[in-house]
């Protein structure tokens, strides 16, 4: 039993290296606009949380391209220019 399990986390984490890898450098900054300027220690820092969290990102990845590419940040910036940054009135 503790083999299938043993077997069952390193396919896991094998799964995530290579998605964290692909994603420190090309995904990160589809989620987030403040990522896309990132720099590389930035993007190895980032790599240990993606290969844990790797099913959560590909979701939020794969939905964020289904929606659109524009993240939160950017969606809340054009709204701000737009009202000149008054969301009062």
């Amino acid at each position: 039993m503790e083999t299938v399990l043993s077997y069952t986390v390193f396919l896991y984490l094998a799964v995530g290296l290579v998605f964290a890898v692909f994603f420190a450098w090309n995904g990160v900054g589809r989620l987030d606009a403040f990522a896309r300027t990132s720099g590389l220690g930035f993007r190895l820092a980032l790599m240990p949380g993606a290969m844990a969290l790797w099913p959560y990102l590909l979701w939020r990845w794969l939905r964020r391209k289904a929606i659109g590419d524009k993240s939160r940040h950017l969606r809340l910036a054009e709204l701000a220019h737009y009202h000149d940054g008054d969301f009062d009135s």
